[in-house]
């Protein structure tokens, strides 16, 4: 329809139908397991096996057994290859989870300390994280102070809570200062909104140390001194500072801390002080202006408390594939079918990533006993990759050797894979297969390796001079299809994840008409056509017109897209003949192929 214009002139518009399809990402892995600390039922993203270690601890043992199993190996060898891993802390891991891997302790309970009372904690599962926003508190208590993480690692942090003097530090920083009181004010004015600032400092420990050890700017006695590792400045009710910013406590330090959060009642009085430190009586002393008081979060346990989820439920806060784009599942623990068949479910329904699984643990030992260990049953079985053996490694953390399940470094091969080539490659073989591996707990032969095989199971191959190498790259398919391997399987996540993503921006924004068809096809051909270009695909067509766009289907507000492609095939297999003639014979006569 032609516009309307009153004055001649040339009036310019611009239009962009440059749109492209940009490739999505093929690297983010997913994780749930028991680990030594970090925060419980909420998705971390980690980028570094140095922030993995500062968030979720160290692997921990206990003589020659390990604590909390394979997760944190699993992340660690992962974020060797890739930098994007969620992390999920599970609050309670499944009894054959530890019955299988010879481990009594599980991690759950969280660490909670209270001004003026002591309160436990319940999940609040608006939030996805294990939080005390729940908890009823005596009306006697303004706050309670939490561990972030919950467990017996908070038993090593202790506060302080302190009013402000009048030479304090924030007092003076004149933007910080509440709006409409100046500096002089603040010591002259008997109610002051300043006098409600309160100061609230964290300290740790080692777990070897006692608290009682400890003071706290103590004057003339022997005692280790301790200082604070973070402070924050806070109000127990909603108070704007003369930036706008919050002074609210549960929003000063909930979110900004790494080692704690707080609630505060509802009902806590206005707090309104003198300008001296709090002072807190003991058994054997008064508190002074030169020591204030260390108020440790004990109680933290690792003992398993009922009411707080299982392992498995942990699964469930990564089936949101809007929130986390996530391409490969790491079960990093040797797992009964059943648990492979959840976090099958997981990926299935998301159907945007791909699992890896351990077939057997590691008394498995023998190729029938492996065998045995797999009892399939999958409804969507492309969408998850076996792995049998066990890779010993070195732990630097605890200076020793450890036997990890094969799986994880199935997942970090296809890690490996996506940075040293392309997604349509097999994680597997001499040039992005080698893993850091000095034995196995069973070294299959070459036989062995092919029954597995022909079970869809990887494993790795000892090749003299090279090393342990992945062998294998099968999905967990047993139906013959192109879908029974790896490099398939995630080639088509990646194209089917690129294009979904390409077309989001069509919705509700175009009308389907023939020039819409174009851009779209347009668009898709272009990045099948660099797919193809770079060894990815044999053939492909992309099919958005009439043909698949009747009358029917637009008056439906529907818009048809149908995408054919032939994937490509990876060598496993060579058949090498050598062919011995006779002097004189032309080669060409006796050719057998």
């Amino acid at each position: 329809m032609p516009k309307k214009y009153n004055t001649p002139n040339v009036y310019e518009t611009e239009i962009d139908i440059s749109e492209i399809t940009t490739p999505a990402g093929t690297s983010t892995g997913a994780i749930t397991a028991p680990f030594p600390k970090g925060p419980v039922n909420r998705p971390v993203l980690v980028t570094s096996d140095k922030q993995f270690v500062e968030k979720f601890g160290e692997p921990a043992v206990s003589g020659s057994d390990l604590i909390y199993g394979y997760g944190a190996y699993a992340a660690l060898e992962f974020l060797k290859e890739s930098d994007a891993l969620y992390v999920v802390r599970a609050a309670v891991a499944s009894e054959d989870f530890f019955a299988a891997n010879g481990i009594s302790t599980e991690v759950t309970a969280t660490t909670i300390a209270a001004i003026g009372a002591s309160a436990g904690p319940v999940p609040d599962k608006a939030d996805l994280i294990y939080a005390i926003d729940n908890t009823v508190m005596p009306a006697t208590t303004d706050m309670i102070v939490g561990a972030i993480s919950p467990g017996d690692w908070g038993n090593d942090i202790a506060i302080t809570v302190e009013s402000l003097t009048s030479a304090s530090d924030w007092l003076f920083q004149y933007d910080d200062l509440p709006v409409g009181v100046s500096p002089s004010a603040v010591e002259t004015s008997a109610m002051t909104i300043a006098r409600r600032v309160f100061k609230v400092s964290v300290f740790t420990k080692s777990s070897s140390d006692s608290w009682t050890d400890f003071k706290v700017d103590k004057v003339g006695t022997s005692a280790l001194s301790i200082v604070p590792i973070e402070s924050f400045y806070g109000t127990l009710r909603v108070q704007l500072d003369g930036n706008n910013q919050q002074l609210f406590i549960k929003d000063v330090i909930n979110g900004n801390s790494n080692y704690i959060y707080v609630d505060v009642n509802s009902n806590a009085t206005v707090f309104e002080q003198t300008y001296n430190p709090i002072v807190k009586t003991s058994a054997n002393e008064v508190l002074g202006i030169d020591e204030r008081a260390l108020i440790s979060l004990t109680g933290g346990v690792a003992v398993p408390k009922t009411g707080l989820g299982t392992y498995y439920s942990q699964w469930e806060y990564l089936t949101d594939k809007q929130n986390y784009d996530i391409n490969i599942v790491i079960i990093p623990d040797y797992s009964t079918t059943v648990k492979q068949q959840v976090v099958q479910n997981v990926v299935g329904s998301r159907k945007d990533c791909i699992a890896v699984a351990q077939v057997g643990s590691y008394a498995n030992n023998t190729l029938e006993s492996v065998l045995n260990a797999e009892k399939y049953g999958y409804t969507d079985p492309s969408y998850i990759a076996l792995y049998a053996g066990w890779d010993k490694v070195y732990d630097k953390y605890n200076s020793r050797n450890v036997f990890l399940p094969k799986s994880i470094f199935g997942a970090a091969l296809m890690a490996r894979t996506d940075d040293v080539a392309n997604v349509w490659d097999a994680p597997a073989g001499m040039s992005r297969g080698i893993i850091p591996s000095s034995e196995q707990n069973k070294l299959f032969d070459f036989s062995e390796i092919g029954q597995l095989y022909d079970r869809n199971i990887n494993t790795s191959r000892l090749i003299r001079g090279v090393g342990h190498v992945m062998w294998g790259q099968k999905t967990a398919q047993m139906k013959k299809s192109a879908l029974d391997r790896i490099n398939v399987r995630r080639l088509l996540l990646f194209i089917r994840k690129s294009m979904e993503e390409a077309l989001l921006p069509y919705v509700l924004d175009v009308n389907n008409t023939a020039k819409t068809r174009l851009r779209i096809w347009s668009n898709l051909d272009a990045f099948l056509a660099t797919i193809q270009a770079e060894g990815g695909l044999l053939k492909y067509e992309v099919v958005c017109n009439e043909s698949n766009n009747p009358a029917q289907v637009i008056d439906s507000n529907q818009l048809n897209v149908d995408v054919y492609v032939q994937p490509v095939k990876t060598v496993e297999f060579i058949s090498l003949q050598t062919i011995v003639t006779k002097t004189g014979v032309n080669f060409e006569e006796v050719r057998v192929r």
